[in-house]
């Protein structure tokens, strides 16, 4: 049996981009999802994220996707692809290594507990 990991990028949290000010056309449904302070609350959090991690935003979304890969049981993940560079950035993550011990305790710490949606 395997885990089929969805949502790694969180709604696109995770790539860097959701910042303070963003703004999304007409009818995206993330115009609602990130709508009020989120993007400032999550532009915060990715910020000390990138910081613990000696991070480049670069470097963001491929580090989520190896943290999501990094579960015993899981066996792939979902994500989405609004572009070329997406596509080919999310493919190589099968040529990169797994996070170390205590990469992978740092972003335990991070864990933000939230429900976007209600």
């Amino acid at each position: 049996m395997g885990v089929i990991a969805r949502v790694a990028l969180d709604e696109g949290a995770l790539t860097g981009l959701i910042r303070s000010g963003v703004t999304f056309p007409e009818g995206d449904w993330r115009n609602w999802y990130f709508r009020e302070d989120r993007p400032d609350q999550v532009e915060k959090r990715v910020d000390t994220l990138l910081a613990d991690l000696d991070l480049g935003v670069d470097e963001l979304a491929s580090t989520a996707l190896r943290f999501a890969l990094a579960g015993q049981a899981v066996s792939t993940v979902i994500v989405g692809m609004r572009s070329l560079t997406n596509v080919e950035r999310d493919a190589a993550i099968a040529d990169a290594p797994p996070l170390t011990a205590e990469e992978l305790a740092l972003l335990a710490r991070h864990r933000w507990q939230k429900n976007l949606y209600s």
